[in-house]
């Protein structure tokens, strides 16, 4: 979904019809984002929309927030859809939001994302189709994690190689490249720590990944990790989950380590070396390039700038985005180059493609030596007659002649989702809603004197009406049972909070709502109990 659907930049967002909210709390997930949302609604006057199952940060500058319970997302979603593509609903609240978009040019910007962790993610989809059908949609697609956008368009997701393509779209060219690609289609997070917990796992690597922390069903990743046959454990700190494994391999973390990071709008920045690290740590690439030496496999890779330029010449969305290039767009550069190569800003002198040559926008004092624009102009320009032309044969790596496969289109998301309604209400539960918080205890946070004391204290939050029919008062401390487990919590009422619903912050330390969400539900229902 996140590299199929049609992307925005972040820049659309200030002259868009309206901005449609379909995610968590941009202000504790994303808050650079946030504060762009923020400027175009009540500085530019882009009508807001915002569809939740509770108040975030952004409702007090919303033109309409419409709310909904878990599992309830896909249907308030095509709603609002038929609502934009002109059919009235009968429901006042939709109508009236999509008629603030009467008159309004331009596109749609969608801000699609997990609104709720204790549902699973099909309900995300579903919402994602509907909205996708609306007329000059346009998606940015909220992950969270840095370079999260960086890792599934270079292929770190079941079923994709690098560059947007699918493994059966990019098979024949990967082949001819590579001489070889996965055979079948690989495993989520999900099926990943099920098959692990079931012992079907020979070996586990967490790249990065604290799954005992961050994954919904935290029972499930303790027992995945633990039933693994072999666990390594890439990461810069140690933690739940890699404390757990067999082998701990350091790497150098930011700052300590060149590189690029990709945004969620799909920009890749250069990112330089500040300092050297501390002992023998290495870059995440030269440990994933040894351990393939020692499987049989040698990359022939020596530095981030040659990774760089292997990316340019195999990945389809990336063509032409080579180390070269990256160290002179000041702005980095949005992949794919071709739908956005007229904002690429290159060099110490202000420079923008205008008609196929490069033109300085303002004169400054200094400015690129002939030398230097020339090579640039020969990179950007070698790369996009390969584009155009489709043409393989001159690209350093690909086979020419007879037989050589052109390279695959980018994969287009069929917009085709299918979930089942969610399950009928218990009289006597809440349906939980749980997201992440900004400063969450994590090992960042926690290492930081002046952050630590930031992070909240896990309190479920209910309406004032379910409050009292349990028979509580805020403050209380109440025991929340779901199917999967069962937690000691501090109650508040809040009115911010649907009736029948209860809200907990998901990532903060201890028992919480990790222990009570079971992955394979399709919303996780819990009953709360006074404490006496």
């Amino acid at each position: 979904v996140a590299l199929g659907l049609p992307h925005a930049t972040i820049s659309d967002l200030d002259s868009a019809a309206a901005i449609v909210l379909a995610c968590g709390d941009l202000k504790e997930e994303l808050p650079v984002l946030y504060l762009r949302v923020k400027r175009a609604a009540v500085e530019l006057g882009v009508p807001l929309i915002e569809l939740a199952p509770l108040a975030t940060g952004l409702t007090p500058y919303t033109d309409a927030s419409l709310r909904h319970a878990p599992g309830e997302q896909a249907e308030l979603a095509r709603k609002l859809a038929n609502a934009l593509g002109g059919t009235r609903t009968g429901d006042q609240d939709v109508d009236r939001a999509a008629a603030l978009l009467d008159g309004r040019d331009g596109h749609i910007v969608m801000v699609l994302g997990r609104g709720d962790l204790a549902e699973v993610a099909d309900h995300t989809v579903a919402a994602a189709s509907a909205l996708a059908a609306v007329d000059r949609a346009r998606f940015l697609v909220a992950l969270r994690r840095g370079n999260v956008r960086g890792a599934l368009d270079l292929g770190l997701a079941p079923g994709f190689l690098p560059g947007r393509v699918t493994l059966e779209q990019g098979r024949e060219w990967f082949e001819q490249i590579w001489d070889g690609v996965p055979e079948a289609e690989g495993l989520d997070a999900l099926g990943i720590l099920g098959a692990a917990e079931q012992g079907r796992m020979h070996a586990l690597v967490l790249l990065g990944a604290d799954p005992v922390h961050d994954f919904p069903d935290q029972t499930l990743a303790r027992n995945g990790i633990d039933s693994a046959g072999f666990v390594i454990a890439v990461d810069a700190f140690l933690n739940e989950s890699t404390r757990r494994a067999d082998v701990f391999l350091p790497v150098a973390m930011w700052g300590e380590r060149p590189g690029s990071v990709t945004n969620l709008e799909g920009r890749i920045q250069r990112v330089g070396q500040k300092i050297s690290p501390d002992g023998t740590v290495m870059p995440d690439w030269r440990v994933a390039s040894e351990l393939a030496y020692r499987l049989g496999a040698d990359f022939d890779l020596e530095s981030a700038e040659e990774v760089q330029d292997e990316i340019a010449i195999v990945a389809p969305s990336h063509l032409g985005i080579d180390s070269m290039l990256l160290r002179r767009a000041r702005d980095g550069v949005v992949v794919p180059k071709a739908e956005h190569e007229d904002e690429i800003v290159l060099g110490r002198l202000s420079m923008r493609l205008t008609d196929a040559s490069w033109e300085p926008i303002t004169p400054q004092p200094e400015e690129l030596e002939p030398e230097e624009l020339a090579a640039i102009e020969e990179s950007v320009a070698a790369g996009d007659e390969a584009e155009s032309s489709g043409d393989t044969s001159e690209t350093p790596g690909v086979a020419a002649g007879e037989g050589a496969h052109q390279r695959p289109s980018l994969h287009v998301w069929t917009k085709d989702a299918s979930t089942g309604a969610a399950p009928a209400r218990d009289a006597y539960a809440l349906r939980l809603v749980t997201g992440r918080t900004l400063y969450d205890l994590g090992t960042t946070v926690a290492c930081s004197p002046s952050l630590a004391p930031l992070a909240p204290e896990p309190v479920l939050r209910l309406h004032p009406k379910d409050r009292d029919r349990i028979g509580t008062a805020d403050g209380a401390t109440v025991r929340a049972t779901s199917a999967r487990g069962s937690i000691m919590l501090k109650v508040l009422g809040d009115d911010r909070v649907l009736a029948g619903t209860a809200a907990l912050i998901f990532n903060l330390s201890g028992l919480g709502a990790g222990d009570l969400i079971d992955a394979g539900e399709s919303v996780t229902d819990i009953r709360v109990e006074s404490v006496r």
